[in-house]
């Protein structure tokens, strides 16, 4: 019985004496879309909060045909860069949820205003045309969308 009550003390001291080792202190920041942050404490210099602009971008759909369409693309000011999302399925769901979408299934990233040409359409389908807004810290501030449908075939 001695020897059980030793092994549980002792078993008892080694893990407080690991509890007591020095661990390196983290931070982990989760944001509403489910994405985390992890970052050393001692390598973080400052905290601060910020309220994010949010911004706006008027899509502009010229030029109609069976299989194109030309697309204006103004990147507002404020804006580090944007994600072009052009596909035949509407993103539906909360603006946290089509702001994943959208960082998923995006064709390309501008960093300034855009006038696309854009061929290789079929005839008679809609479109929907999305852009994600960065501003300059890298933060999503802005969504803008709208849709266009090609015309039929005659």
């Amino acid at each position: 019985m001695k020897k059980i009550i030793t092994m549980a003390i002792a078993a008892l001291l080694s893990v407080t004496a690991f509890a007591q080792e020095k661990k390196d202190n983290v931070i982990k920041i989760t944001t509403t879309d489910k994405e985390s942050e992890i970052m050393m404490l001692n390598t973080v210099e400052s905290i601060s909060f910020e309220e994010v602009t949010p911004l706006t971008m008027d899509i502009e759909v010229s030029n109609i045909t069976k299989n194109s369409m030309d697309i204006d693309f103004p990147m507002p000011e404020g804006c580090k860069y944007w994600l072009m999302c052009i596909q035949k399925e509407e993103i539906y769901g909360t603006y946290a949820e089509k702001r994943q979408e959208i960082k998923q299934r995006f064709n390309d990233r501008f960093t300034e205003d855009k006038f696309l040409r854009i061929p290789n359409f079929e005839a008679g389908t809609t479109y929907y045309i999305y852009a994600l807004m960065f501003d300059q810290d890298g933060v999503a501030a802005g969504l803008a969308e709208t849709s266009a449908t090609t015309l039929p075939d005659e």
